[in-house]
């Protein structure tokens, strides 16, 4: 979903003469750009802190059997 700065700047584009679009493209491509590097590292950072979580061995739970076979 276009955020109120990207359907500004898109209108922009429409209503500038044409030696500016080309200005215009390239400021929304830069921006663009910047968004797209923020989600690849928020991604790469979560998959990495998943598969860190995932190396965790987590304590069986208590059970009758369990309580059980400990005490005697």
């Amino acid at each position: 979903m276009l955020s109120l700065h990207d359907k500004i700047m898109t209108k922009e584009i429409l209503l500038k003469p044409k030696n500016k679009k080309c200005e215009l493209i390239q400021e929304i491509s830069a921006c663009l750009l910047k968004k797209l590097i923020f989600l690849k590292i928020y991604v790469d950072n979560w998959i990495s802190f998943s598969n860190f979580m995932n190396n965790f061995s987590y304590p069986t739970p208590l059970t009758n059997q369990n309580v059980c076979s400990s005490i005697g």
